[in-house]
């Protein structure tokens, strides 16, 4: 005998199941706020999206967090598995484009890297790709950074042209 689903009869509207259900606002309000979140470069706040569309502050206040909650990354939760790349750059100007001075400096600190960012990337093969600023290239600041992502047990793949790391991965395991 096959079992029919049983419906509890609630009233399906286009808002059902989404962000804006238990939402007494219209659709419209809702796509201006979302349209103002996703284009400020510098994100918004819930006093610009009160001003713009003209709900109050506490109301903003809501959409913004419902609107932030729906554009969340399922994968940038949580810890990431699999089989994993982590590598380091460093990121800011040439020296070439420096000023004689500012350029001179820079080369002082040894390997050109004066002045640069250290940006560590993690990447889960397939996958996602995560990547922070990290102080330095020394075990005590990256480690933490890898532990913090990484997911104990994971086949962690670090490139042996990095000492610090290669040494770190000979040594430990992300556990």
């Amino acid at each position: 005998m096959a079992v029919q689903p049983q419906h509890d009869r609630r009233q399906f509207t286009v808002k059902t199941g989404t962000i804006f259900e238990d939402s007494p606002l219209p659709l419209e309000k809702w796509l201006m706020a979302m349209w103002l979140a996703t284009n400020c470069k510098n994100g918004v706040s819930s006093w610009e999206i009160h001003r713009a569309i003209g709900v109050t502050q506490k109301t903003a206040w809501f959409m913004l967090h419902r609107v932030r909650y729906a554009m969340r990354d399922e994968h940038s939760g949580g810890k990431i598995g699999g089989e994993i790349e982590v590598d380091e750059t460093f990121i800011g100007g040439k020296a070439r484009s420096m000023h004689k001075d500012r350029k001179a400096r820079a080369q002082a600190v040894g390997r050109n890297v004066g002045g640069k960012s250290v940006v560590l990337g993690i990447l889960e093969r397939g996958k996602t790709v995560r990547a922070t600023v990290v102080e330095d290239r020394t075990k005590s600041s990256v480690q933490p950074v890898v532990k913090e992502h990484v997911d104990a047990g994971a086949a962690t793949s670090i490139p042996m042209s990095t000492a610090t790391l290669g040494a770190w991965m000979a040594s430990t395991t992300t556990k």
